[in-house]
């Protein structure tokens, strides 16, 4: 059974208030539509995603949110880790590795660099950066999440919303 992971970076977010933890930054008007673009994307391709990791940062749960909202008749396990939250790339395949086999597609929505380092990581191609609010899919000729490693995902379809 093939596997299908999303990638996805958080949508834009607003500048810090003084005082304000990284952590705490909420999306801009911008970073909404980002998230709800892609959410659409999603569905029109029909990659609804059976269960989402989330940084536990706020800017990504927003954004999952207005993602899982574009979603008709869909109720995906959803977890928010805080693990995700300035993760590396070894930390967030490990997230993978966890995923229940019987989920075929999962989102991860999270944080750059480490997104573009999975995605780079995952198929040995130079990615260069991912956008606010980009998502790829990534497919694995695999029957088991634990098996997702280095180099053997193929990029599949790429999203990037309008500016």
């Amino acid at each position: 059974m093939e596997k299908k992971l999303l990638i996805m970076r958080h949508g834009e977010a607003e500048w810090a208030r003084p005082g304000e933890p990284d952590f705490d930054r909420r999306l801009s008007a911008s970073g909404r539509k980002e998230a709800s673009e892609a959410g659409l994307w999603m569905s029109q391709n029909l990659l609804i995603p059976d269960v989402v990791l989330v940084s536990g940062a706020k800017r990504t749960r927003q954004t999952a949110k207005r993602v899982v909202s574009k979603w008709y008749n869909c109720n995906p396990d959803i977890k928010y880790l805080d693990e995700l939250y300035r993760s590396n790339h070894q930390q967030m395949l490990g997230e993978v590795n966890k995923i229940k086999n019987d989920f075929k597609i999962a989102l991860i929505v999270a944080h750059n660099p480490t997104v573009t380092q999975f995605v780079e990581y995952l198929t040995g191609i130079p990615y260069g950066g991912m956008s606010t609010g980009s998502c790829i899919e990534i497919r694995f000729g695999l029957d088991s999440w634990a098996w997702v490693s280095k180099g053997l995902g193929e990029p599949g379809l790429f999203f990037s919303p309008s500016k």
